[in-house]
């Protein structure tokens, strides 16, 4: 348990390097495949090592299917989200995109028999109460949120982004333990092809300062979480892990938005954070 909660720390403060990565390319206008395709590059060069180190890498077709449906997931939900960093905040964007990971707690509880006790089916039944809440009317200090465009977006995002996480579930599920890393690989690369093949026009040229610099932090960083999650979730209920990651990332985020990018929610888009945040911590509770 000790070593899961570790693991899952771990991850939290890694994912901070991802999600301001991923503001910084929104506010310089970086092209969104080429800033996943230097992400990708980057995120191999630490995962490859890793792998052969770490080991739990045995050949296995559920690891491979898995990997590769995980890895087209990815990109595809991942340029979403930062194209709609350009319509809405981003802090209330990251809360909508971390808030998916109840499908995999719900499937974790109703699908592969972990059950929840009264509080946790309370929790999340008070999804859908937060993201309503985050549909409010933005604020002066929020010029610039075109609402219609950035939740169009962020639905795309946020079903790519659970779907995902089933996926990421099922590793332990199918007990695929000695195939994890395995996983991890085939997804990346799988999300760096996809990512090369998405750049079109792009492609010609070499990427700019700004798009080497932000997916050059994004990918070590995500390599990091992704390398603690991974092994985080063999050790900890999936009840416990997701939620704790999902909470933790979001008040985080939250307080690097307001300090880098004053960032400022109004009343109702803050009930929503908060009963999204409630939401997680009765998850949690056994």
């Amino acid at each position: 348990m000790l070593t899961g909660l570790i693991l899952s720390l771990v991850g939290i403060a890694s994912s901070m390097g991802m999600a301001t990565a991923y503001k910084v390319s929104a506010l310089r206008g970086c092209d969104r495949p080429t800033v996943l395709a230097v992400e990708r590059v980057f995120l191999l060069a630490v995962i490859t090592p890793a792998v052969f180190w770490l080991g739990d890498s045995e050949l296995s077709a559920g690891a491979l299917i898995l990997g590769a449906l995980s890895g087209v997931l990815l990109v595809f939900g991942r340029l979403r989200y930062v194209h709609a960093l350009e319509f809405g905040p981003a802090s209330v964007s990251w809360f909508v995109l971390t808030l998916t990971q109840v499908l995999p707690v719900a499937a974790a509880i109703f699908v592969f028999g972990e059950r929840p006790n009264p509080l946790q089916v309370a929790g999340i039944s008070l999804v859908l109460p937060a993201l309503a809440a985050l549909s409010g009317q933005e604020s002066r200090a929020q010029r610039g949120f075109d609402f219609g465009r950035w939740a169009r977006l962020m639905a795309v995002a946020a079903v790519c982004e659970a779907v995902y996480g089933v996926f990421f579930l099922l590793v332990r599920e199918l007990g695929l333990g000695t195939s994890r890393n395995l996983y991890l690989l085939t997804y990346n690369v799988t999300a760096l092809v996809t990512a090369l093949a998405l750049r079109g026009s792009a492609a010609a040229r070499l990427p700019n300062r700004w798009e080497l610099r932000v997916g050059a932090l994004s990918g070590v960083t995500t390599a990091v979480s992704a390398i603690a999650s991974m092994y985080a979730i063999f050790h900890l209920p999936a009840y416990v892990y997701f939620p704790l990651v999902t909470s933790g990332v979001v008040v985080l985020f939250t307080a690097l938005s307001i300090v880098l990018w004053s960032e400022r929610l109004t009343p109702r888009q803050w009930t929503g954070i908060s009963l999204g945040l409630v939401a997680i911590v009765l998850v949690c509770l056994e």
